[in-house]
């Protein structure tokens, strides 16, 4: 990922006053469903704790990616970051390819999962036959 580029574009929405920063990747910040750590921005963790920080230091609250064929909400907080700052990372790879076989992995109820380096996440995710 190009974090140079990304500070620029996150520079340009600050100057222009944006009421809102969103952000989109092909791949996740974090496992949320099908591939695995090796499959997503999980295996590159320096690199990935750099783009968190990055959209947390723009105040960027939404982060979409693709990649699973799934829908994933999850709420990311560190305790390196303001107490009340949460970013949003939103999977949404439901277009362009069936939904993965149903593994029963969508329909665990929300959680909330620490991590070592002093993140948590919470999960929300639906299933296809959820869908509304």
């Amino acid at each position: 990922m190009n974090l140079v580029e990304l500070e620029n574009a996150l520079k340009k929405a600050q100057a222009s006053h944006a009421a809102h920063i969103f952000v989109f990747a092909h791949e996740m910040a974090f496992t949320c469903t099908n591939h695995g750590d090796d499959d997503n921005m999980a295996k590159y963790p320096e690199e990935r704790d750099k783009f968190v920080d990055l959209l947390q230091s723009y105040g960027c609250e939404y982060f979409f990616a693709g990649h699973d064929h799934a829908y994933d909400w999850m709420s990311i907080k560190h305790t390196k970051w303001p107490a009340g700052y949460v970013l949003n990372q939103i999977v949404a790879g439901t277009a362009g390819a069936p939904f993965y076989e149903d593994k029963k992995i969508l329909r665990r109820p929300s959680r909330v999962r620490p991590d070592p380096a002093g993140s948590q996440a919470e999960h929300s995710r639906l299933s296809p036959r959820h869908r509304r």
